[in-house]
Parts: structure tokens; sequence; C-alpha cells
């Protein structure tokens, strides 16, 4: 599962609308993929109809597929830290728990993004 969630990361967040207004004539903002666009990239991930016509993305998958990368880098990031701590002296330890807080913070955002992008 690593490989494929991985791959999360080469797809396009985007918003729309839908042309036709709702039941109570609204057309509120929507988070979805380019459903072109993840059949190239995700296969796995695209629902076609009886012709092989792409109609849809399996976004229920999406979900578990996120977790799974956001969890990996979770890991990676505290081997990561343990080792630099066991190995480096108190000032190169400083400069990376520097490091490591802007890189936590920009996943924190980018996790955040992600997430946001996919609830529907």
């Amino acid at each position: 599962m690593a490989d494929a969630s991985r791959r999360l990361l080469k797809l396009r967040s985007v918003t729309f609308r839908y042309t036709q207004a709702f039941g109570d004539g609204t057309r509120p903002v929507k988070f979805g993929l380019i459903v072109e666009e993840v059949a190239e990239t995700f296969t796995e991930l695209a629902v076609r109809n009886a012709r092989g016509e792409v109609e849809t993305v399996h976004y229920e998958t999406l979900n578990v597929l996120l977790l799974n990368e956001l969890q990996r880098m979770h890991t990676e990031m505290g081997e990561q830290s343990a080792c630099e701590r066991s190995s480096g002296s108190s000032t190169n330890w400083r400069r990376h728990e520097q490091r490591t807080s802007r890189r936590r913070a920009d996943h924190r955002q980018h996790s955040a993004h992600c997430l946001q992008s996919f609830q529907i």
C-alpha cells in the first residue's frame, strides 16, 4: 500500500460548482479531483462505465490511502529525529529541531489541505 499511497501526491485537488443548482437553488463550492488525471495517475481510483469511459473517482478509497501516507511520513520523521538525536551535538540538535519543526508545520498544512480537498 505504501507505493500506492505515495501516488496520491501526484493528484491535483480542485474546487468546482455543479452547473445545475440543487433543489434549494444553491450551487455551493465542492472539492474533488479531475477524473481524467486520476485515470492516468491512479488507475485503480477511476470508475469506468460499461463503455470504458471514466465517470468518477472512488473517493471512499482516498481516506485510507491518505491515512497510510500520513502514518508513513510520521514514522519516517520520528526515525530521522531519533537517529539525529543520538548522533548529534546539542547545537546540531537544536538546528535539527528547528528544521524539523518547520517541516512538521509544512506537513500539517499540506495534510490539512489534502484532507479538506477530499471531504465531500
